[in-house]
């Protein structure tokens, strides 16, 4: 059975589509977590496609190919937002005072970035 890694790729830009549309500054913190556990199952079920093809690489139209990397960078930017929202997790639990929300909006998310430790990325697996 050949994998139509086209409909994988379009199946993941979908789910990234959705998160995008509801992790912004004026959702609420439920509907925002929802949007990071429907994206972690996603990608959960496509990281197997993404692994590599092998010799099945050779068998495979330009079409498919392609469908082969854009799955394969879809699920590098779903792994980045992942760990992203991780590190905001993290912060609110040691600044209860900030909410999820301001936190995700992109001048929040920017000066976080920067006052985050280089070590702490090691501590986020998704």
């Amino acid at each position: 059975m050949v994998v139509d890694f086209m409909e994988k790729a379009a199946f993941l830009k979908d789910e990234l589509e959705a998160f995008y549309h509801r992790v912004k500054p004026y959702t609420g913190e439920t509907v925002q977590h929802h949007a990071v556990a429907r994206l972690r199952t996603a990608v959960s079920k496509m990281e197997v496609f993404a692994e590599d093809p092998g010799s099945l690489w050779k068998q495979l139209s330009a079409e498919q190919r392609w469908g082969y990397l854009q799955l394969a960078s879809h699920i590098g930017m779903a792994t980045y937002e992942l760990i992203d929202c991780g590190r905001v997790q993290e912060i609110l639990a040691r600044n209860q005072g900030e909410s999820f929300v301001g936190l995700m909006s992109p001048v929040k998310r920017s000066e976080r970035l920067r006052r985050m430790p280089r070590s702490a990325s090691l501590r986020f697996r998704v």
